[in-house]
């Protein structure tokens, strides 16, 4: 399948993401993302929009001031690359974990593609061990 997206396409649909992750209008994701979207993380894949929706709204529910900063991207025809990190407070159950309401800062890398102005694939890893240390936990699940 080719691409239709040009690099200005691929570096404004993340910059539309980073703005709707900032916003947390977890309806507004459809705007940004395919149907069929697709993220593939350590922890396995994870197939289509809504359920990536539910993803968010529970990482949103976790830690309700959570910030997202993008640090550097780089375009390269349908894909970008993108050092980010995100900063909150865990003040709700994280990805498994019970609330302790430390401050956290989580980096991560991520490599989207783009296809007709909207990202369809993602490949991202966080540095779960760094955010387990910052709220003072071990061996916490993370789904």
């Amino acid at each position: 399948m080719t691409s239709t997206s040009s690099s200005q396409d691929v570096e404004r649909g993340l910059n539309r993401y980073f703005e709707i992750a900032a916003s947390h209008d977890i309806s507004r994701l459809g705007e940004v993302l395919a149907d069929n979207y697709r993220v593939h993380r350590p922890e396995g894949t994870m197939e289509g929009l809504e359920n990536f929706r539910q993803f968010m709204k529970a990482l949103w529910a976790g830690a309700p001031d959570v910030q997202y900063f993008r640090d550097v991207s780089v375009v390269d025809g349908d894909k970008i690359a993108t050092s980010y990190r995100v900063q909150g407070t865990h003040t709700g159950v994280l990805m498994g974990m019970p609330p302790t309401g430390k401050g956290f800062t989580a980096h991560g890398m991520q490599i989207d593609r783009v296809e007709n102005g909207k990202i369809v694939e993602s490949w991202n890893v966080v540095d779960r061990l760094g955010l387990m240390q910052q709220l003072g936990v071990s061996g916490a699940p993370w789904r």
